[in-house]
This record gives structure tokens, sequence and C-alpha cells, in this order.
């Protein structure tokens, strides 16, 4: 495996920068390089720090690049939960474009990896709208 793509953020338009404080993806990387224009064409364009996503044991014990994305979730992990079903098609399409995008191929990023280049893009807190 040389890359994960998870699908486990709230709402719409989300990407994950970080989960509990471990990075998931080298900001001056080849695959964030490659991932990041496909992600703004198809709406993926609020990055943020979240508290926890299972990409991160993945990335800290396989030392690959991973991204994780919105699926068009709500009130996770409560009675009322939903989903909005084009939302979810959307992050169908937008997975497909970025398999197609990265191929097959290996981005390594290892646990620790000293990458001091700043962020392509604006990330915040956790925010759901």
């Amino acid at each position: 495996m040389g890359y994960v793509i998870e699908f486990d953020c709230p709402g719409r338009g989300l990407v994950s920068y970080t989960s509990n404080g471990v990075r998931l993806f080298a900001n001056d990387g080849e695959f964030i390089k490659t991932a990041g224009p496909v992600m703004q064409a198809h709406g993926l364009t609020r990055w943020q720090r979240h508290p926890f996503s299972d990409v991160m044991a993945l990335r800290q014990r396989f030392g690959f690049s991973c991204l994780n994305l919105s699926c068009g979730y709500y009130n996770w992990h409560r009675r009322d939960e939903y989903i909005v079903v084009d939302e979810v098609a959307a992050a169908v399409h937008a997975g497909e474009a970025l398999i197609t995008a990265l191929g097959c191929r290996a981005y390594p990023f290892k646990a620790g990896a000293d990458d001091r280049t700043a962020p392509l893009y604006e990330v915040t807190g956790l925010k759901i709208y």
C-alpha cells in the first residue's frame, strides 16, 4: 500500500491536516502537490486539525501519506446522525479522481519526518457548518 484515502470527516469540504496532532502528509511532498489540485476541484478546501481519525494510526505504523476527507455525514455519534446522499456521491467521485491522479505508487511519510515547510493551505481547528 502506498497511501490511504479515508472518508471520515463530517459535513462537506473538510480535509484533515492533522489527526490528534499527527501530520498526515508532508507539506512539500509529491503526495499533496498531486492531491491538492484534485481536492480543490472537488470542493475539499477546508483544511482542519481533527481530534482523531483511523488514518493517524495507519500513517504512524506504516509510514505512508494519508488523507481524511468529508463524506456527507452530520451529527456524528448521535441518535439523529444522518447523511446527505449527494455529498456521499461527491466524496466517491473525489476519491476516484484522487486515485486516478495519485496512481499506484508509494508516497512515504515516516513518523517524526522533518517537514518544516508551511502548509499549502490555511488550516483551522475543527469547525462544522
